[in-house]
């Protein structure tokens, strides 16, 4: 997993185009770079709703490639710290960085506990439209 190769970006369910429960197109690819292969995987971890999702996230990837053993803790620390380094951008200041922080501490309580339900709460009022109101 610490190989670098083609990275999405972006990898998220509403980048996948899926018919008769198969990804068929991968799409919206601007944001593709060079690197570990935890980025994907990380980046797709924010959007699952469950231990079930994980889990067939794990099946899926498992079928072309080995996950190690406690790929999910540092998939999250990867995210997390993949977050909190992209925190220090000032292009990211003051847009929204009170709820990326919020999602830096929730990602590392699910390392930690093992539950990702606040990490996920998080996500979801970042993934809110432009211009409603917050309620956290």
């Amino acid at each position: 997993m610490t190989e670098l190769g083609l990275a999405h970006g972006d990898f998220q369910p509403n980048n996948l185009i899926i018919a008769s429960n198969k990804v068929e197109a991968i799409v919206d690819w601007e944001l593709a770079c060079r690197a570990y292969r935890w980025h994907d995987i990380a980046q797709l971890l924010r959007h699952t709703r469950g231990s079930d999702d994980e889990l067939s996230l794990a099946r899926g990837f498992n079928t072309h490639a080995k996950l190690p053993l406690g790929w999910l803790k540092a998939a999250r620390c990867y995210d997390a710290a993949r977050v909190a380094l992209g925190l220090s951008n000032p292009a990211v200041q003051g847009s929204d960085i009170e709820l990326w922080l919020a999602y830096v501490d929730a990602a590392l309580d699910a390392v930690a506990t093992g539950d990702a339900s606040e990490s996920r709460r998080v996500v979801s009022l970042l993934r809110r439209p432009i211009g409603m109101t917050r309620t956290a």
